[in-house]
């Protein structure tokens, strides 16, 4: 049995939309979670892989507005985020 985050790890590194280091990146955050329950990611990605560039683009997002201490910014990640999972539940 393949553990989640090898099929995520795989999804990932197949993305041409990712650079290396994004890539290397994102497997690092997202081995960090517990393996059961990155199985709604594996589905997620699964289903549609540009969710990775998204996925990505949202990290990267976060990370610099934290950098920045930009609670603006911030702010406005945790709305598109609310609207994007409030549009996705809702299909």
């Amino acid at each position: 049995m393949t553990l989640n985050i090898e099929k995520i790890k795989t999804m990932i590194t197949q993305d041409d939309n990712l650079t290396e280091r994004e890539q290397e990146e994102l497997v690092g955050l997202f081995s960090q979670e517990n393996d059961t329950k990155l199985a709604s990611i594996v589905g997620l990605f699964s289903e549609d892989q540009s969710w990775i560039k998204r996925v990505n683009d949202n990290y990267k997002a976060k990370k610099e507005a934290m950098e920045k201490n930009d609670k603006v910014a911030w702010a406005k990640i945790m709305q598109d985020e609310e609207y994007l999972l409030t549009k996705v539940e809702n299909t």
